[in-house]
This record gives structure tokens, sequence and C-alpha cells, in this order.
């Protein structure tokens, strides 16, 4: 879900508590100005009711930044981590070929350095 989606569903959140709360109070609809003296009463609580809205909107938008900064630190732990991983088998497959290429170079020295039985001594 994108950022904006979620401050759609906020908005239509608001919207639709907004409407509960004004629906059950009756408007005298006769003529008389309809609002039987009460209609600031009632803006003030929508006031009110906004402004709890408005609180519930910045503690949202401050969760989801703390939350972008949560995945960005985790992808970067995570890219470390693997590149470690790499130079870690890199370092021991370096380390044994060159073990490989000592003992073979120890045994071509040592087979040169060794008379053939075979051969008989020149005269």
């Amino acid at each position: 879900m994108t950022q904006s989606n979620v401050f759609q569903l906020i908005q239509k959140f608001a919207d639709e508590q907004a409407v509960n709360a004004t629906r059950d109070m009756p408007v005298d609809t006769g003529g008389g100005g309809g609002d039987h003296g009460d209609m600031e009463g009632r803006v003030t609580r929508l006031e009110i009711q906004f402004e709890a809205v408005r609180d519930d909107l910045k503690e949202i938008k401050s969760a989801i930044g703390g939350l972008r900064t949560t995945v960005i630190v985790t992808a970067i732990t995570s890219v470390l981590a693997v590149s470690g991983l790499f130079y870690a088998a890199q370092s021991a497959m370096l380390s044994s070929f060159q073990t490989g290429l000592t003992v073979i170079s120890t045994a071509i020295s040592a087979a040169q350095s060794t008379p053939k039985s075979s051969e008989s001594p020149a005269k």
C-alpha cells in the first residue's frame, strides 16, 4: 500500500467520522433557522473532532517517516552483510588456492632435487 493510498484511507475515515458525528443530531428544516440554537455547539464539537483527526494524521505521518528510516537502515545493513559474506567466501577460496599452489610447488622442487634411482652415474 502506497503512502498516498494510506492518506486517502485516512481522509475517507475522517470524513465518515464527521458524518457519523452529526448524523444523530436533527436539524429543524421548518423555516426557523434550522438549528434550535445549538448550531454553535455542533460546530464546536466538529472542530474538536477535526483536531483529533489532525493529531492522529500527524502521528501516522511520523510513524511512516520512522518506518521509512527503518527500511533504509535494514537495506543498507543487508547489503553490507551480503558483501561481507562474499568477501569471506572469496578469502577462503583464495587461501585454499594458495595452499594448493604451495603444496604443488613443494612437491615439484622435492622431485627435482632428488636424483632418480634408475639413472646410472656418468663415467
